[in-house]
């Protein structure tokens, strides 16, 4: 079985699997039409989460073929909405494995209005789905079969720093 058809085959509770590609070295456009240059080759999964009623949270992991045994969940810097495919470029080219949610705010501000389940999603089930999904049950190509250690990238919203990650441990 290829890497391909093992990713596809990956299975979570309320998880669909909406598309798996590899991405070779070089460049990546992503669906905010921004244009990502000198990426390392990677393989691409887009998932579509509904844990809840009304939840409908997308989620993108980048595994990079040359990965530095980190994977790192990458924050949506406020209101989210979407995926921040600059941060995952700018990871990725570190060559950790890279994850991030809209956190189920796609669908915009008032999609949580008269229901729980969204403002769950948003404050803290879609980051926890994403980083269950992208560290634990996900199937990785052979050459990321060893021991991985967890990390997210800590640091004040508002100041513009640097984020520092914080290791949560082996996985």
């Amino acid at each position: 079985m290829t890497a391909i058809e093992r990713l596809k085959n990956f299975r979570m509770q309320d998880t669909e699997v909406l598309a798996v590609g590899y991405v070779s070295e070089g460049h990546f456009t992503g669906a905010d039409g921004l244009l990502h240059e000198e990426l390392p080759a990677f393989y691409r999964v887009c998932l579509k989460m509904t844990p809840g009623e009304g939840s409908l949270i997308f989620t993108e992991v980048w595994l990079p073929e040359d990965w530095n045994g980190i994977y790192l969940g990458i924050g949506s810097g406020g209101m989210a909405g979407s995926i921040d495919y600059w941060s995952l470029a700018r990871r990725l080219r570190e060559n950790y494995v890279v994850s991030n949610t809209d956190m189920g705010t796609s669908r915009g501000r008032d999609c949580g209005i008269g229901n729980p389940d969204v403002w769950k999603d948003f404050g803290w089930r879609a980051t926890h789905l994403m980083t269950v999904a992208a560290s634990r049950p996900l199937p990785r190509p052979s050459v990321f079969r060893r021991t991985m250690t967890a990390s997210w990238p800590a640091c004040p919203q508002t100041t513009g720093s640097i984020c520092t990650p914080i290791f949560y441990g082996t996985i």
